[in-house]
């Protein structure tokens, strides 16, 4: 969610992303989407990532409706319901708002240009204006901890998944960081 809500442009996001929904195993007889009634078991078809929001772990079909949905509501599904996550700062859901209320909150995100950072692989960054609102947008897209070391000066903003001491940003594993301040510059360590 956070190098989506950083590129230009609209987000968009699939029911039950912002919960950590998984694709749902179903069988055979609960499926309702044609190629996969037709291709089974090659093509699985779209129900799978179809499957009825959840609200309300413990309520029938976790709270989508009292009737039956057209697709079954799983235990796992309904074990990252909204209520489950509600009011829990490390929840998924908890990550998604607060990110996307970042986005909301910063106009360079909403409305900014875009020039991207010229640094070696894992590392993707760049930056975005917006009539004076400038950020630098740092991400690792590595499965190890990276460093870059970061000139200028550089304080961290927003929901970041990361740390910065004095000129040292450390991004965790598929970490993050928005940036701003001024003449920063970046380099991997």
């Amino acid at each position: 969610i956070a190098m989506l809500v950083s590129f230009p442009g609209t987000i968009c996001l699939y029911q039950g992303e912002e919960l950590g929904q998984t694709e749902t195993e179903l069988a055979y007889d609960e499926l309702t989407d044609p190629p996969a009634l037709r291709f089974w078991p090659e093509i699985r078809g779209r129900d799978g990532c179809r499957t009825p929001m959840v609200w309300q772990a413990d309520a029938p079909n976790a709270g989508f409706s009292t009737g039956r949905p057209w697709l079954p509501v799983k235990p796992e599904q309904a074990a990252r319901a909204v209520d489950r996550q509600e009011g829990r700062p490390d929840s998924v859901l908890a990550a998604y708002r607060a990110t996307i209320a970042f986005r909301k909150a910063r106009a360079a995100l909403r409305w900014g240009d875009i020039a991207f950072l010229d640094l070696p692989e894992p590392i993707l960054a760049f930056r975005r204006s917006h009539q004076g609102d400038l950020l630098t947008c740092v991400f690792n897209l590595s499965p190890e901890a990276r460093q870059i070391e970061v000139t200028g000066t550089a304080r961290m903003v927003g929901p970041s998944r990361a740390t910065l001491d004095g000129h040292a940003l450390s991004l965790p594993p598929n970490g993050f960081a928005w940036l701003e301040g001024t003449g920063i510059a970046l380099t991997l360590a």
